[in-house]
């Protein structure tokens, strides 16, 4: 794509400006991957018509021949980014069903003008005098220039590349972390409360990952054994295991330490774990009930009932473990 360098693009708040490849809000750089800046770019010089999504492929991709994908995440990421102005989320890229996207911003073309040449130092000196009398005002501005210049430089080796730092920042991606062939879906995972584990079970395993570097601990489930859900507690060394025994439901608890598994209360599903671990909710086999425990499984208590044909599923705690949210189905 051409750039036109003395050329800024204005439009709800944002600006774009080509020549230094930045992005930005009221002089804030949004960071965004370098195709998604070509194509928002593109759509900015071409606003309020249809763009084909092969014209658009066309126009940031050129000959490389990527998938319709690689589009689509790149109009997301613009729709998170320009999601920053609460007034425009959602409302400047449109989706033409079936054809493509049109702009729908007005955008104000800004011209800069180039930069001019720098005076030109005499070559003969006509009046040495003159070009050497003391000037105590300009003098003093000249000073003040070089202080503000010596505090620019400063700043500058005390937080080097800060604006680049921030205009670079990257936004984070989906990727994938689990690789199960079809026949083995993934059927519950959750990821531990300082993020850096992720938990989830299949019909043949329930598996550990270590985010991070990949790494995995696995322990089989035997036949005719249905994982559902898995819960990790605070301390995030156990995972509370919502397994189906011959179509019976059982809540286990799992040592992340010895990778084993052991029973915590029979007839009992779906658990969800208070912020400090200390009380646990769930609903019998009828799931017509919530109950809650105490975290070794001990001291249950009838919490809620409803008649059938409804159910309730217990869904997650507020941070304050003062409240629990589940869902009714009538």
């Amino acid at each position: 794509m051409g750039l036109e360098i003395n050329t800024l693009y204005r439009f709800e708040g944002f600006e774009i400006d080509p020549a230094n490849r930045v992005f930005a809000r009221e002089g804030k750089p949004i960071a965004i991957p370098s195709r998604a800046f070509d194509l928002l770019l593109y759509m900015a010089r071409n606003t309020e018509r249809l763009l084909t999504k092969d014209e658009l492929m066309k126009a940031v991709w050129g000959e490389t021949i990527v998938e319709e994908s690689n589009l689509t995440q790149s109009v997301f990421l613009l729709r998170k980014a320009l999601s920053a102005q609460p007034s425009t989320e959602n409302k400047l890229i449109v989706t033409v069903p079936g054809r493509g996207y049109r702009f729908a911003a007005q955008v104000e073309r800004v011209t800069i003008p180039p930069a001019g040449p720098q005076d030109a130092v005499p070559s003969q000196p006509e009046d040495v005098n003159k070009r050497m009398r003391p000037n105590r005002w300009r003098n003093r501005w000249f000073m003040m220039g070089a202080v503000v210049g010596a505090a620019a430089i400063a700043a500058l080796i005390v937080f080097p590349g800060g604006a680049r730092r921030e205009r670079n920042k990257p936004i984070p991606l989906p990727h994938r972390v689990t690789a199960n062939a079809e026949e083995n879906p993934v059927n519950t995972a959750s990821i531990s409360p300082d993020g850096k584990y992720l938990a989830y079970a299949d019909p043949k395993s329930i598996t550990i990952r270590t985010l991070r570097s990949g790494e995995t601990r696995s322990i089989p489930v035997a036949s005719g054994v249905t994982t559902s859900k898995v819960a990790w507690y605070p301390d995030e060394t156990r995972l509370v295991v919502s397994q189906r025994v011959n179509d019976a439901p059982s809540l286990f608890v799992f040592s992340i330490l010895s990778a084993k598994l052991s029973l915590l209360r029979e007839h009992a599903m779906t658990p969800a774990i208070s912020p400090d671990g200390s009380l646990i909710l769930y609903s019998p086999d009828n799931v017509r009930e919530l109950w809650l425990m105490d975290g070794n499984g001990e001291n249950p208590r009838l919490l809620l009932s409803t008649t059938a044909p409804d159910k309730v599923y217990p869904q997650f705690w507020s941070p304050d473990g003062q409240r629990v949210w589940f869902a009714h189905v009538h």
